[in-house]
């Protein structure tokens, strides 16, 4: 590159943020020059040239590399509309806001919906529909690719630091990561928020190793961008934002040198995300608000009850190591702690090594733990759930996505610890135990996501039985007359999946004569038992001593999924 490249994409790109302060607006042209410069600056930072020619040296970490995609692609893909069964409401949000926006004829850094959120999801979660079509693949599909990524990400930062075996096992912990296969398989931030942590990393240690600017670089941009992932990334930017000024003052240079690398990073930083940083500025009230409403401190809660609530949080941050893990079962289906025991083990190991013989790596993996412990437990979820300011029961922590920032920390931590052991195995010619370890990790982690048990109350909020009857209507019953009842018919599931909405008639009659009317001239009708149970205890002694016959054409689904509709099929005579 040449010597004013840099000085060019970042003077270009502070001027944009001038014109969006100017204007209040974010021009097309102007946001697809600032893509472009992200893009070139990425290239700049990563050193692709060098890369490509440590990659032709080292093939066999290509060929690990893709090794380690594939395993964890396929994990994270493999029965992503089964397990868990259905889908979160909340995982409809961001995805429908993509498609809102792509319709749109201007950007948006962030959209004011649901407590706030960056735009990079909903707009990869809008082109992913629009490519694949409404399926829960789709949703998905984002956050699979990023956490599947986050492995490759992951495995280059343990080949900086380690041998190509001990990265290759420490990866490995990281493809069958329970927490992490969990946050992956779901249309939420955390995955993406999780990948730009990593890369930050790897960005973090290649600059303090080697103090070469581009990789200070690298760190402003990785954390520009993963400001538009989940909210905690506002709270890792700032702590790594002091790790890198704390190292920055250690040595002998002169001041103004030493924290020449550091200003850098942060202009980069405000270059690069001078679109979100507008934004921030110009709704502050708005950006905050999500933050603002999960403190502890903005809840109207007195001295006593906060104290109390502190001590609770804290308490259940244990969760994180210790069965049943986090009470939120959204995120935790298996029912379990985020990290299985051998798993706990190394990082323990690791910890210890770290601290007998790395301290600065170990203080920087202790101080980078602030991050999910601060976000977790100064928060408090509010609603009739909680039980009251009084119920001082901790609820929602450690809620797995709060403290995402613990698993790649924690693996990482793991490594260590999994490198120590396995050099003392190898010196007893025991190193092959260390693979029987890892593939017993895996198998624990595996299990207990693929494994989970049955849960109704996890059924009914992830909407099974709407979806069934979505899937069904669109398979079988397309073009057809089909009449449905309000709850049924106005679901959120339905409305966003159903392929021809045009079909779809309200099933609301005033009398048992209409509703035998309507069923008589309908393709298909579908009957909410919970509220329309009068009418169905009509239809039964309508058909009175014909109940085989009634049988046969009113069907109850079979599966506990649902038992909660009843099918009228063909016409009652």
């Amino acid at each position: 590159m040449k010597n004013y490249f840099l000085p060019v994409i970042i003077s270009a790109n502070l001027l944009f943020l001038l014109i969006f302060f100017i204007t209040g607006k974010y021009p097309f042209f102007i946001i697809l020059l600032h893509f472009v410069s992200l893009i070139f600056l990425f290239l700049y930072s990563a050193n692709v040239k060098q890369l490509w020619i440590f990659l032709k040296k080292n093939k066999t970490d290509l060929i690990i590399t893709a090794l380690l995609f594939a395993m964890a692609f396929i994990i994270r893909v493999y029965n992503i509309d089964v397990v868990t069964p259905g889908l979160q409401g909340d995982e409809l949000i961001l995805p429908s806001l993509g498609l809102q926006l792509l319709k749109s004829s201007s950007y948006l850094p962030y959209f004011f919906v649901s407590g706030g959120h960056g735009t990079l999801l909903p707009y990869l979660a809008g082109i992913s529909i629009t490519l694949f079509g409404k399926s829960i693949f789709a949703l998905r599909f984002p956050s699979i690719l990023f956490g599947t990524f986050s492995i490759v990400a992951f495995y280059i930062l343990l080949r900086l630091i380690f041998k190509k075996s001990t990265a290759f096992l420490g990866s490995l912990l990281f493809v069958f990561s329970y927490a992490h296969i969990a946050l992956s398989r779901l249309a939420f931030e955390t995955a993406e928020s999780i990948f730009f942590q990593i890369v930050t990393g790897i960005f973090l240690y290649l600059s303090v190793k080697t103090k070469d600017l581009r990789f200070y670089i690298g760190v402003g941009l990785a954390l520009a961008i993963g400001n538009y992932t989940y909210l905690d990334f506002r709270i890792f930017t700032i702590i790594i934002f002091a790790i890198l000024l704390l190292l920055s003052l250690t040595g002998k240079l002169p001041l103004r040198q030493k924290l020449f690398p550091f200003l850098i990073t942060v202009i980069v930083f405000i270059a690069c995300a001078a679109p979100l940083l507008h934004y921030s500025i110009t709704h502050t009230q708005e950006v905050a608000a999500r933050p603002s409403m999960m403190s502890i401190f903005n809840q109207g809660l007195t001295n006593y009850q906060i104290l109390h609530h502190l001590l609770a949080n804290i308490q259940k941050v244990i969760y994180v190591f210790i069965p049943p893990g986090d009470p939120n079962g959204r995120v935790n289906p298996g029912n379990t702690s985020m990290f299985d025991y051998i798993t706990t083990g190394f990082f323990l190991v690791g910890l210890g090594f770290l601290f007998r013989k790395q301290k600065v790596m170990f203080f920087v993996l202790l101080f980078m733990f602030l991050i999910p412990v601060v976000s977790d437990i100064f928060a408090k979820e509010s609603g009739p759930a909680t039980g009251g300011p009084n119920a001082f029961n901790g609820f929602g922590h450690p809620n797995t996505m709060r403290i995402e920032g613990f698993i790649p920390l924690v693996l990482l931590g793991a490594s260590f610890g999994v490198d120590f052991v396995y050099n003392k195995l190898q010196r007893v010619n025991l190193g092959i135990f260390m693979y029987g370890l890892i593939a017993f990790s895996a198998f624990i982690n595996y299990s207990n996501y693929f494994n989970q048990q049955p849960n109704g109350y996890t059924e009914s909020v992830n909407g099974v039985n709407e979806l069934f009857v979505t899937n069904y209507i669109n398979n079988n019953l397309m073009g057809k007359k089909v009449y449905m009842s309000p709850d049924l018919i106005n679901g959120n599931f339905l409305q966003f999946f159903i392929k021809d909405k045009k079909s779809l008639l309200l099933f609301n009659p005033n009398s048992l004569d209409q509703a035998i009317s309507i069923i008589a001239t309908s393709d298909a009708t579908f009957i909410d038992k919970s509220t329309d149970g009068p009418i169905l205890n009509g239809l039964y002694q309508y058909r009175g001593d014909k109940l085989s016959g009634y049988s046969a054409q009113i069907h109850t689904f079979d599966s506990v999924y649902f038992e909660d509709f009843i099918y009228i099929k063909n016409q009652i005579e």
